[in-house]
């Protein structure tokens, strides 16, 4: 079974180095996108819970493994912050479920991927 990193990655054309990247930009809350720069952006300390959510989901091969992630995820310390918590300057989950149901088994819908394969 391949994980979600592969199969995004196969779709997109990027490599297994710039999923968490594009990941992140892609589950970012829409509100958020303009201040992530002014946060210190992708890699900046603020935004290490949601590094680690996209290391840990992109490794998935199950939704439920997704949803395991973002439990982990909900209970870092750093998602108690006010601008995380009260602002939701930080990745939007329900978008990273998005993401996990368009390419993971279980989804009741094809990968682009898997559809060109047959």
């Amino acid at each position: 079974m391949k994980s979600l990193e592969k199969l995004y990655c196969e779709e997109h054309r990027c490599t297994l180095e710039e999923f968490p990247q594009c990941a992140f930009r892609e589950c970012l809350h829409r509100h958020a996108r303009p201040f992530a720069p002014l946060l210190g952006g992708f890699r900046a300390k603020y935004f290490a819970a949601d590094r680690g959510l996209i290391i840990a989901a992109g490794r998935a091969a199950k939704r439920s493994e997704v949803r395991a992630a973002i439990d982990d995820y909900f209970n870092e310390p750093d998602n108690r912050r006010w601008l995380r918590a009260r602002l939701n300057m930080r990745l939007s989950t329900r978008r990273l479920v998005g993401l996990a149901n368009r390419y993971l088994p279980g989804s009741g819908s094809r990968s682009p991927v898997s559809e060109k394969a047959k």
